[in-house]
């Protein structure tokens, strides 16, 4: 019987500090998803005051689940070796994580703010959670940093411990890619614009560390389910490791060509991320799947390991699939997001169940194991297929149920089962936290307990009776984490700083619920519409018609949400259409100058050109004579007004008289 790449690890703390770090975090990610999962079923979604919470939950639940959770397992996977060089350094960046995490929990209490709900990292306007973000990222680059001296051991290291120290190289980007946008994003954008910039470059960039850990789960797995050494082949899965960890460092380049505010940016990152996350997990996936077809093994470890891993090996195959298929702002994004984000969790908990016993704790039970796995791989398959087909309507993503509702029974159905699917996914993550404390808590007898150490360790075993450096690691910790606090709050974009009287009791104090809402919808609407700008501006039209229907459902009386509505639509050709939307914009305000240019090119792609030449006219005579439109506004007019004429001489002339011509054309 295989027991895997990880190795017994005996009674290293860090490595256990970090696994519990990670638990912790699934743990509170799934509180907050029940809020987020009943938000979105019908039938008791009125029970919740989705406005109120559905936001600020969204935000933790995503950080703590796609963030702390991955990252915290990350560098619990690099302290296995962990020897006594460094030692404080490596605690130092525990004890920043940690701290980091706890002040992301705590900020909606400590210091409220509107939830920004951009791609990847998702934030809260409040400095205690920037603070908290932070604390954790220079926690983990740290850690990051210390682990990249294994990478040169790589060619005799077991093949599941590869992909492990590969990851430090795609996360070690991604941190560069941060703050290479921070120093240049230009000063005096919107916060919710600021921030998707800010998140663009490195939230597509974690996305290959993310999956590096996934291949080095699924190798690890397929040695508990008792595949031969030899399958895969090492050569496979080294080069589908080296393919995924080299891709993603291209994007130092990348910032060197493009300003992070540019579409070109967006695109180029998006090209990347598209093009390189998935092959070499694909290849592998692929090659893991045919082995448990060939070699029907029982001789498994640990109970449920091959289910688990089939059910990742499909939430991977669906979440990518279903990325091919995105081409509005749906939630088809998140079907195929928690595809892929499910197929890792799933893994990494199975590994991580696997992990702690080695410490010197009772394994959980195999009933219990059984049940985790039955009930979150399965209800993830279910929210994805939910998710995917109340896309297939065009729900908005981001939104809960009461508010994304759509009269459609078919749509009614969809979000049923995504609904049902989800709180069988939280049942199984509420049972993985019970395996995992459960399993801390009973400390195995000394005979079961482990004594070895990890496979890649090549440092030797901690020496006996040496200094313990913890008190050290935890004063420079502190100390890290009041200067960059100190460092924050100087820069704070804050306007209105609090005392910390303030900040507790603005967790208690009542709150106005109707300004409350109306603040909320504001807040979203500036969001949206931000968001439909940069999609306008980067020609994605069919996001950004997307986006600007929901700040229509917000705010039905917006003119500026009509015309670039109407633009968008342009993009698409859909002329009718925009000229609809032009027009109720000069009807809720006559003055708006854009409208009658939009007006009057929809109006020419319905070929219409006196109309057109009419709606130009408009807007040149309105236009200040510096506008930079009103020059291609005149050129167009002059263009149109030579065509017309034109098409008038070489019409064949009426016959009748004259009053016989009007009687015909008014009939």
């Amino acid at each position: 019987m295989s027991e895997g790449a990880f190795r017994d690890v005996g009674g290293r703390a860090l490595p256990l500090a970090w696994l519990i770090l990670a638990v912790a975090a699934i743990g509170l990610s799934t509180l907050f998803a029940i809020v987020l999962v009943v938000a979105r079923t019908p039938w008791v979604a009125g029970w919740l005051p989705a406005g109120q919470v559905f936001g600020t939950a969204l935000v933790l639940h995503v950080n703590l689940a796609s963030l702390v959770w991955f990252l915290a397992v990350a560098c619990a996977l690099w302290s296995l070796d962990a020897t006594r060089r460094l030692s404080a350094l490596r605690w130092t960046g525990f004890g920043l994580a940690a701290a980091g995490m706890v002040a992301l929990v705590a900020s909606p209490l400590a210091s409220p703010g509107a939830p920004l709900l951009s791609n990847y990292v998702p934030v809260l306007e409040s400095d205690v959670f920037r603070i908290g973000l932070a604390w954790l990222f220079a926690g983990v680059a740290l850690t990051a940093a210390l682990a990249l001296p294994r990478l040169r051991r790589l060619g005799s290291a077991d093949l599941a411990l590869v992909p492990v120290a590969a990851a430090a190289l795609p996360l070690l980007a991604a941190f560069a890619s941060l703050v290479w946008s921070w120093a240049a994003l230009p000063a005096g954008l919107d916060a919710g614009l600021y921030f998707e910039l800010l998140s663009w470059g490195p939230g597509h960039l974690v996305q290959f560390a993310f999956t590096l850990l996934l291949m080095a789960a699924w190798l690890h797995l397929g040695r508990l389910a008792g595949l031969p050494p030899h399958l895969p082949s090492r050569r496979l899965a080294v080069g589908a490791v080296l393919f995924t960890a080299i891709v993603p460092l291209l994007a130092l380049p990348l910032h060197a060509l493009y300003a992070p505010d540019s579409v070109a940016f967006r695109k180029a990152f998006t090209a990347l991320m598209s093009y390189g996350t998935w092959p070499g997990a694909a290849v592998l996936g692929a090659a893991i799947g045919l082995a448990l077809l060939r070699h029907r093994s029982e001789a498994q470890s640990q109970p449920a390991v091959r289910p688990v891993l089939w059910l990742s090996l499909l939430l991977f195959a669906a979440g990518g699939v279903l990325g091919a298929f995105i081409r509005t702002d749906s939630t088809t994004v998140p079907a195929h997001y928690h595809g892929m984000v499910g197929a890792v969790t799933l893994a990494l908990m199975a590994l991580v169940l696997d992990l702690l016993p080695r410490f010197g704790f009772t394994p959980p039970g195999a009933r219990l194991l059984r049940a985790h796995a039955w009930s979150y791989g399965p209800g993830l398959l279910l929210m994805v297929a939910g998710l995917a087909w109340s896309g297939g309507y065009g729900a908005p993503r981001k939104t809960p149920h009461t508010e994304g509702m759509i009269e459609a029974s078919g749509h009614l159905f969809a979000t049923a089962l995504s609904g049902i699917g989800g709180l069988l996914a939280i049942c199984g993550g509420v049972l993985f936290v019970v395996a995992a404390v459960g399993t801390l808590t009973r400390r195995a007898a000394p005979a079961q307990a482990s004594a070895g150490l990890p496979a890649w360790s090549a440092g030797g075993a901690p020496a006996t009776g040496r200094r313990d450096v913890r008190p050290w690691a935890f004063a420079i910790a502190v100390s890290a984490i009041v200067l960059v606090g100190v460092v924050l709050s100087l820069f704070s974009a804050s306007e209105s700083p609090r005392t910390v009287a303030d900040a507790l009791l603005a967790g208690i104090k009542p709150v106005d619920q109707a300004s409350h809402v109306a603040a909320k919808r504001r807040e979203e609407t500036e969001l949206r519409f931000q968001q439909g700008v940069v999609m306008l501006h980067a020609k994605e039209y069919d996001h950004a018609v997307t986006a600007f229907h929901r700040v229509l459902e917000l705010s039905p009386e917006m003119p500026e949400a009509h015309v670039n509505m109407g633009y968008a639509l342009i993009g698409l050709r859909r002329w009718a259409a925009a000229r609809d939307f032009f027009e109720s914009a000069i009807a809720l305000r006559p003055d708006q100058l854009n409208a009658y240019f939009g007006l009057a090119e929809a109006l020419e792609g319905l070929g219409d050109l006196p109309g057109a030449i009419g709606a130009m006219r408009t807007y040149v005579h309105l236009a200040a004579p510096d506008d930079p439109f009103r020059r291609k506004g005149e050129s167009a007019l002059w263009e149109w007004q030579d065509r017309l004429a034109r098409e008038r001489a070489a019409a064949p002339p009426a016959k009748g008289t004259p009053n016989e011509q009007r009687n015909a054309s008014k009939s």
